[in-house]
């Protein structure tokens, strides 16, 4: 008995080729759309006209986050196939590679202190076709989930941390006035979700049928030894 199952345990350390580890990549490319704006005095620009020599301050900046409901990705094993891991990996642009969209510049509330109330103040207007310059970190929690052959990414939401500022030509820089710069645009930010499943698949019935004829031969072999 003891040389029978010595032969047994080493059959079965050389699996069949059909039984052999596999994996499914799905890769989903997608973008989202997003308002951006000064929301604040802490993030507008500043242009000072005067003195009649035009001093732009700082340009509107962008500093938000924005969070976007995520549709969960999904893929089915092959029938009958065994589940062993799984990753899910969610990428967008770079820091260093900012997105540029849409942007205008505009005024904004004036710096009554500043202005001279003597005389006509005429605020500056800007080009409406200016860009918004925006770096993207994207954040997300979530861990994949199974549920029998269904291999899901459970991702409940993308936080898109958004920083950068908005800027558009000067028309004309007005006269005797000074105050703060708002600024409004739009950004498409484009990113990929991978979805990486490891399984191991069910062995080919052929594979299987030399298997246990192996191991017959093998049995009537140690049979045959022990007779003698």
């Amino acid at each position: 008995m003891r040389i029978t199952w010595m032969f047994v345990a080493a059959a079965l350390s050389f699996p069949a080729h059909g039984a052999l580890a596999d994996s499914i990549q799905l890769t989903v490319h997608s973008s989202v759309t997003i308002d951006v704006s000064s929301p604040n005095d802490n993030f507008f620009g500043q242009f000072d006209n005067v003195q009649g020599q035009p001093f732009l301050n700082n340009r509107p900046s962008i500093s938000t986050n924005v969070v976007i409901p995520f549709s969960n990705v999904s893929v089915l094993l092959p029938t009958g196939s065994v589940f062993e891991d799984a990753s899910v990996g969610i990428t967008a642009p770079a820091s260093g590679n900012p997105v540029i969209g849409t942007g205008h510049e505009f005024a904004g509330a004036p710096f009554g202190a500043v202005i001279n109330h003597s005389l006509p103040s005429v605020a500056p207007t800007f080009s409406k076709n200016g860009i918004s310059d925006v770096s993207v970190d994207l954040l997300f929690t979530g861990k994949t989930t199974v549920a029998g052959e269904k291999v899901s990414t459970n991702i409940q939401d993308l936080n898109f941390v958004l920083s950068g500022f908005i800027q558009s030509a000067l028309l004309n820089p007005g006269s005797n006035w000074a105050g703060y710069l708002g600024g409004s645009g739009q950004v498409v930010i484009p990113y990929t979700v991978e979805l990486t499943v490891d399984y191991s698949p069910v062995p080919e019935p052929s594979s299987l049928a030399l298997f246990g004829i192996g191991l017959l031969g093998l049995s009537g072999v140690v049979r045959w030894k022990l007779r003698s």
